[in-house]
């Protein structure tokens, strides 16, 4: 027995295995709903859950991923979210060997395809899978190999070439490509950022979360979201406080939690970062992401890339901040410089 074999799944994580789709809602959501509604009781929920599903530390990348399907305390995991879960549980382990292209076959053949449910709403199964998907992500450390896994499997299952089921309509090639992007971008999860500062198992999550999205983009997964989601971390850089104010006591320790996420997303994928700063890339959602020390227009442009290059440049000498925030910072801007060399040697 392998040491997979042995990781312990939480009891309400263990459903019934002659419990059908009929008898249970295809998926449940990680909150609940009425988490949206509200600041408040967004907050309030996200408190309950990380009470409910702490990460557990990893002390070594050798060491075996103790992952979880972590629903709602009062939701019951759909059978397409244990099989998954099983599936990718498995193949995320360091101790593993199964290759993505066979866990990608491994999970499309043993999706439940012509069930009724399915037939009547694949998309529900498709949002199922890939709130999982990024359920599982949250929870590797941020720069834990098994994050570069979870990314190559998706790779992997988008490219099968597998074409449309019958029963869905009209035979389309390269089915999980055309339900790929609708999917995980309808689908990611949503963590308050109220809680960021003050609670560190958001805060892991949400570092986790955007390297996650931020391996995605520099993989060439169109997310639509990940340009919105990288621009925020980046806008941190943008909003130091006036240095006569009681705020910017609290700059130093805002900065050792927003420049590691920040400088993250330029490690991973400064050139996508910069091609989008070239075109100018903006959208009427990025408005209010405009830190007032930068004066320019919102959105992606080469003055912002300068701006954020200046930044990380400052912050890698600031006296206050921690060791480990500036040599993120100093990776960030030895990695901006890297990139420009690249396009001035072109």
């Amino acid at each position: 027995m392998s040491d997979i074999d042995t990781l312990p799944l939480p009891a309400e994580h263990i459903c019934d295995n002659e419990t059908s789709l009929i008898d249970q809602d295809l998926f449940g959501s990680v909150y609940e709903s009425s988490s949206y509604e509200s600041p408040a009781m967004g907050k309030s929920s996200l408190l309950k859950f990380n009470e409910r599903h702490p990460l557990r530390c990893v002390s070594s990348i050798t060491d075996p991923l103790t992952l979880g399907v972590e629903c709602h305390p009062d939701l019951k995991p759909s059978d397409v979210e244990q099989f998954t879960f099983a599936i990718l549980n498995e193949y995320l382990q360091p101790s593993s060997s199964a290759s993505p292209i066979d866990t990608a076959l491994q999970l499309n053949n043993g999706l439940p395809w012509g069930h009724p449910d399915v037939d009547r709403d694949v998309s529900a199964m498709m949002a199922c899978i890939w709130d999982l998907v990024f359920r599982l992500a949250q929870q590797i450390p941020h720069d834990h190999p098994s994050q570069e896994r979870l990314v190559q499997f998706i790779i992997a299952l988008r490219d099968l070439p597998i074409d449309t089921p019958s029963f869905l309509g009209d035979p389309v090639e390269h089915f999980w490509r055309g339900v790929f992007e609708f999917s995980m971008d309808a689908c990611f999860l949503t963590i308050p950022r109220v809680d960021i500062a003050t609670d560190e198992n958001t805060r892991q999550r949400w570092y986790n979360f955007n390297a996650f999205i931020a391996r995605l983009a520099r993989d060439g997964i169109g997310l639509r979201c990940a340009p919105f989601f990288c621009i925020w971390a980046l806008y941190d850089l943008e909003v130091e406080p006036d240095p006569r104010s009681k705020a910017h006591k609290n700059y130093a320790r805002r900065l050792d939690v927003e420049v590691p996420i920040a400088g993250r997303w330029i490690i991973l994928c400064g050139q996508w970062i910069y091609s989008l700063c070239v075109k100018n890339y903006n959208d009427l959602c990025y408005e209010h992401l405009v830190g007032k020390n930068f004066r320019g227009p919102a959105g992606y442009s080469k003055a912002r890339w300068c701006f954020w290059k200046e930044q990380f440049s400052v912050i890698s000498h600031h006296f206050e901040v921690k060791d480990e925030t500036k040599f993120v910072a100093k990776q960030a801007l030895e990695a901006i410089c890297g990139f420009e060399q690249n396009v001035f040697a072109m």
